[in-house]
């Protein structure tokens, strides 16, 4: 059976396409062969494009500015993730920019996720990741660590929601509350899985993000994806006590477009002292946490290849504005790293960690990840 994988591996950004990744590379060496069905929506690089959508006349002006400023930036970093995505994820052989042009694909088998596939706002609720458009019926459908990205469905969607997601053979969500909201729409209870980032063990990121490094000398690596004032206070902190300089990659495609072009610009690192390097790849990204002494994050890939790479670090579990990061705290307790939490008053990123206890905590999620891939095979063989 031909299978394809259905995810955001268009989104330039780090996490969105290392999953991707991730979960091709486990599926097939489960020995399930299989392309990522190359999707590829125009929501999904206006965030990152040179030339930003239109946006209100009272914003117009001040946005095009910035994204003029980051111009050479944004083309670089544009570059590198669509080489990664070239080189790197099994592409399917056409590209389909929207729904319509999914008329006829060449798949037995749609696994959709990981991501924030059934969200009712990422991704514009196309219907197309919920893999209910005529181009998928008769086709085996499957999920993977697919999220709904909040803990209730909006109840005037509820009935849409369960329309849509009749008909898969097979369901695993990323969070707890997905389970949930699936017992309740559909009445079935479905696998909680670790994000395919998780599915790979040390040896094969390490192929990924090479072994020369990119920047000499020990430095600390500080990578963050909201308003960054706790992280970047404690960064300065570390640089001062250790004499590591901080290499810093922003994320920050979200908000205003000067708070945007403060950080993505480096203008923030420079006055900090801070060395910048928001172009990166997705390989490049690996190479720098990899060879860190220490890592500064906000995001939960970081942190996941903090813990896959054995790296002194430190995470940010709650946001400037109070709201908890849950994914980051729940992986943290799952694999009993709460004290690497930046937010705590007492953490010292230099303290040591028992890494034989937090392998067999990641360990136990691979297993349990890769369990539910090899059922998907066994139905695939089910003839």
């Amino acid at each position: 059976m031909k299978v394809a994988i259905l995810t955001f591996h268009r989104a330039h950004n780090y996490g969105a396409v290392l999953q991707c990744y991730a979960l091709s590379k486990a599926l097939s060496s489960a020995g399930i062969a299989c392309e990522v069905l190359d999707y590829s929506p125009e929501y999904f690089y206006k965030m990152y494009n040179v030339f930003p959508p239109n946006h209100s006349p009272k914003t117009i002006l001040t946005t095009y500015t910035c994204h003029i400023l980051l111009r050479k930036m944004l083309k670089v970093r544009n570059e590198n993730f669509e080489r990664f995505i070239s080189e790197k994820i099994p592409l399917s052989e056409n590209t389909y920019y929207k729904g319509d042009d999914l008329v006829s694909i060449p798949y037995d088998a749609i696994i959709v996720g990981s991501d924030q596939v059934w969200h009712n706002k990422t991704a514009k609720f196309d219907p197309v990741f919920f893999l209910s458009i005529k181009a998928f019926e008769g086709k085996r459908k499957y999920s993977y660590a697919a999220s709904f990205g909040m803990d209730k469905l909006p109840s005037e969607l509820f009935g849409e929601y369960r329309a849509r997601l009749k008909g898969y053979r097979m369901m695993s969500v990323r969070e707890e509350s997905g389970v949930s909201i699936l017992e309740e729409l559909l009445g079935l209870t479905p696998v909680v899985s670790c994000d395919p980032t998780i599915l790979l063990n040390a040896d094969m990121w390490h192929q990924i993000a090479g072994e020369k490094p990119l920047v000499k000398n020990d430095y600390i690596f500080l990578y963050y994806v909201k308003q960054p004032k706790t992280i970047r206070e404690y960064a300065k902190t570390l640089s001062k006590k250790t004499k590591c300089r901080v290499i810093c990659c922003s994320c920050m495609f979200s908000g205003g477009a000067l708070k945007k072009y403060q950080y993505l610009s480096g203008k923030n690192d420079r006055r900090d002292g801070f060395l910048t390097m928001n172009f990166l790849s997705p390989d490049q990204f690996l190479n720098l946490i990899l060879h860190s002494k220490y890592v500064l994050c906000s995001s939960f890939h970081a942190t996941v290849f903090s813990i896959i790479f054995h790296k002194q670090f430190l995470s940010q579990t709650v946001w400037e504005d109070g709201k908890i990061n849950d994914r980051v705290q729940n992986l943290l307790a799952y694999t009993g790293l709460l004290d690497r939490t930046i937010n705590n008053s007492s953490a010292v990123i230099t303290e040591k960690i028992d890494w034989k206890v937090v392998d067999q905590s990641v360990a136990s999620m691979r297993e349990n990840g890769l369990r539910y891939l090899d059922n998907i095979k066994k139905d695939l063989n089910n003839t």
